[in-house]
């Protein structure tokens, strides 16, 4: 899967297209024929489509790739053909039974800060298996106001047989999720079976030989 060369450039450019140089804040919604240009142009530049919501307008890109896709030295075919695989070695409970690969959820979010009540999650990417391969959606909000639209729709990649995978989830990314449904009134939390946070397992496994275990430092050392 292609990887942004420089995250921070990344960042500002994305910034850049989402905030509005005039400050306007609004955006229409569903009933209006018209969205502001830089919208068309978050989509063009991304190669997602646009979808209006009863109470905003959001990004989506979808990017698939077959189970033969070769990433580095692996298929994705040889990695998910390991099915025997337990819940327990992946959480701190002595949990029953195995992962379900055509049942996890892979989730993740950029967000606005790192702290406090005010962050909001302005880039959400959820992965999971699909038939014939793996299938990547972003959530993307062009604007603050369109906060609420996203997290509606967000709702239905959760379900009560989901097995969510994150890294530091726990600690950030689900709270983050949580908070803002309950801000924005859509949901008071997301449903789901099983939480599958690999900074855990990483730490058990890597922590002395690493040091850190920060999901960029694994990367580089690992991978």
């Amino acid at each position: 899967m292609d990887r942004p060369q420089n995250l921070n450039e990344r960042r500002d450019r994305l910034k850049h297209l989402i905030v509005s140089p005039s400050g306007d804040r609004e955006t229409p919604g569903t009933d209006s024929p018209e969205l502001p240009e830089r919208y068309r142009k978050i989509a063009d530049a991304l190669g997602g489509e646009l979808v209006r919501h009863a109470t905003g307008t959001f990004l989506m890109v979808r990017r698939f790739y077959p189970f033969d896709y070769c990433h580095g030295m692996i298929t994705l075919d040889t990695t998910l053909a390991n099915s025997d695989l337990p819940i327990s070695a992946f959480t701190a409970l002595e949990a029953e039974g195995q992962v379900d690969l055509a049942k996890t959820l892979y989730f993740d979010t950029e967000t606005t800060g790192l702290g406090g009540v005010g962050i909001v999650p302005f880039l959400i990417g959820c992965g999971s298996v699909v038939e014939g391969g793996f299938e990547v959606r972003q959530y993307l909000i062009p604007d603050y106001s369109d906060e609420a639209a996203m997290l509606e729709t967000l709702q239905s990649e959760f379900t009560p047989e989901t097995a969510v995978v994150t890294y530091n989830g726990a600690a950030f990314d689900l709270p983050v999720l949580r908070d803002r449904l309950i801000v924005n009134r859509v949901a008071r939390d997301v449903t789901f079976q099983h939480h599958i946070d690999l900074l855990h397992p990483a730490r058990r496994l890597f922590r002395r030989r690493l040091k850190e275990c920060n999901l960029a430092h694994v990367e580089r050392r690992l991978f």
